[in-house]
């Protein structure tokens, strides 16, 4: 935590946002994440760093359409010398490849982050498989992993290839149980909130108007 608030007041300092780093401790996950809302649009506000049972931390935002953890962790990463991942499943709910009803495009991915430089900052691997509102679209760029099912990524159907049982596989030999809820300490967890002007445009939302959206 002490990584993450030196970049962020230094961040946040110049616009008059202060960082407030606070201890958050629940019985459950789902009343944990509570903290977070309301959820935001353009800036995200309120963040929680969640312990886990095992070597790793868990990293949530109140994003409104969902947690982007891209800078957040593969800052870190790089700052404190350590390695830091991503992943993102959101099931293809869309009855139109137009996307007239309500729905999200459907996509499975993963990256993990280095402590040091690479070929593209300091990401060691990234595979996705993601809906671009025509079609399926696949890609993997990096140095691969030997528990990675490369044999997949040649499959006719591009949505195969990167699949949500997949994802959880790879977590799994990374150590991260990520879909079990258990896997997750909300006894142990560490809130942090931006006091002060908000970015402009940005929106709150609760948590019934975007589910309404899906």
């Amino acid at each position: 935590m002490k990584a993450f608030t030196l970049w962020q007041k230094r961040m946040q300092g110049p616009r008059g946002v202060e960082v407030e780093v606070s201890r958050a401790s629940c019985e459950s996950l789902d009343i944990l994440l509570e903290n977070l809302l309301p959820l935001t649009s353009v800036e995200r506000r309120r963040m929680l760093f969640v312990s886990t049972r095992g070597s790793w931390c868990a990293y949530f935002d109140n994003g409104w359409r969902g947690t982007d953890a891209y800078s957040t962790i593969s800052y870190l990463a790089e700052m404190i010398g350590c390695r830091g991942g991503r992943m993102l499943y959101v099931p293809h709910s869309l009855d139109s490849q137009e996307g007239t009803q309500p729905g999200r495009y459907g996509a499975v991915a993963l990256e993990i982050f280095s402590a040091q430089k690479t070929d593209f900052v300091n990401t060691e691997r990234s595979i996705a498989v993601a809906f671009d509102g025509k079609k399926w679209a696949f890609s993997e760029a990096g140095a691969k992993q030997c528990f990675e099912q490369v044999d997949q990524y040649a499959n006719r159907s591009v949505r195969s290839r990167f699949t949500e049982a997949m994802l959880e596989e790879y977590l799994m030999a990374l150590g991260i149980d990520a879909f079990k809820e258990d896997f997750y300490d909300p006894e142990n967890a560490f809130l942090a909130e931006k006091k002060g002007p908000m970015a402009p445009a940005t929106k709150e939302f609760s948590l019934s108007e975007v589910q309404a959206s899906w």
